[in-house]
């Protein structure tokens, strides 16, 4: 943990940033800030080219993100960055400039389908594709999602084949 926070200190904007939105739980707040920072730094192994897609992870659930991540990356479908909650996207976003964004639609600190406009909209970010994720087959807000700009709706947990399919 004094590693990360040490890391969390050299970066101290993102962390600031993430913070300032999450002080209702300060744990949390603490987990995503040196979650950002982290996740913001290259990793050895990394192939951030412009022809390697960049996936961002928002979702809520640790061990499903985290897992998702590992998943995409053993395929070989591009390089990962995790964020749990939507907040923490924004920070990761700006700086990771992801070209798809996997985001459950169902975020405990900000509204799914505004953050799937604010990501959208934003000049570094233009084609960027939106996957909506649930744990729910037949989801409300399906078509909320679809006028959010989200392409695809997919069922967790996800395997394989969706994967191939999305990324293929």
């Amino acid at each position: 943990l004094g590693e990360a926070l040490a890391t969390a200190d050299r970066h101290g904007d993102e962390f600031l940033a993430v913070l300032a939105h999450e002080l209702r739980s300060p744990l949390a707040a603490i987990r995503n800030a040196v979650h950002t920072t982290h996740s913001c730094s290259a990793r050895p192994g990394d192939d951030l080219r412009g022809d390697v897609p960049r996936i961002l992870i928002i979702e809520q659930n640790v061990a499903a993100a985290d897992e998702l991540a590992s998943l995409i990356e053993t395929a070989g479908h591009g390089v990962t960055r995790v964020t749990y909650s939507g907040h923490a996207a924004l920070a990761v976003a700006m700086t990771f400039a992801p070209t798809v964004v996997l985001m459950n639609l169902e975020l405990p600190d900000i509204s799914s389908y505004d953050l799937a406009r604010q990501l959208s909209q934003h000049p570094r970010l233009q084609n960027l594709r939106l996957i909506a994720l649930t744990g729910i087959s037949e989801h409300p807000g399906r078509n909320r999602a679809r006028e959010a700009g989200f392409e695809r709706y997919l069922i967790e947990p996800c395997g394989a084949a969706e994967l191939d399919e999305i990324f293929g």
